[in-house]
């Protein structure tokens, strides 16, 4: 990850997360979005110099009830402004393309942004979807089963 705070995969992720279809789609393959969110932000936490997440359990702190309140979106506007697409989170984005146009879809669509990150080499992501079993061959079989509908 990037210390300038660009858009990395596991921004994308936790966006797609709050996607109707999105989470549709992973609970149809099986696997719970929440769930996927608390791995998510767990990783991820495990990554922060100083944050050891066994740790703030012992002493009391539930990890997973302080991201429930944090919730998503509650940065502040102007943090943005000097952010980049890093990247990893470019390669998300060409494979949510390619598969929409693969797909021949008239656009790209949240599904195809769900198959773009299943195929992340991002450690994080990649291990996020691998402890839930999330392969991209069942995103896309339900996907395609779904068709137009999704």
């Amino acid at each position: 990850m990037s210390d300038r705070g660009d858009v990395e995969p596991v921004h994308v992720l936790r966006a797609a997360l709050e996607d109707s279809v999105v989470r549709d789609v992973l609970e149809l393959c099986g696997a719970c979005p929440t769930g996927l969110r608390l791995t998510l932000e767990r990783r991820w936490l495990a990554t922060l110099d100083g944050v050891d997440t066994e740790t703030l359990h012992a002493r009391g702190v539930e990890v997973a009830e302080m991201l429930r309140d944090l919730g998503p979106g509650r940065e502040r506007a102007e943090r943005g402004r000097d952010r980049q697409v890093a990247p990893a989170a470019r390669e998300v984005l060409g494979g949510a393309l390619r598969d929409a146009a693969a797909d021949r879809a008239p656009r790209v669509a949240s599904w195809h942004l769900l198959v773009g990150l299943v195929t992340s080499t991002d450690p994080l992501v990649a291990a996020t979807f691998a402890e839930h079993g999330v392969r991209a061959r069942d995103v896309r079989r339900v996907v395609r089963r779904l068709g137009r509908r999704a």
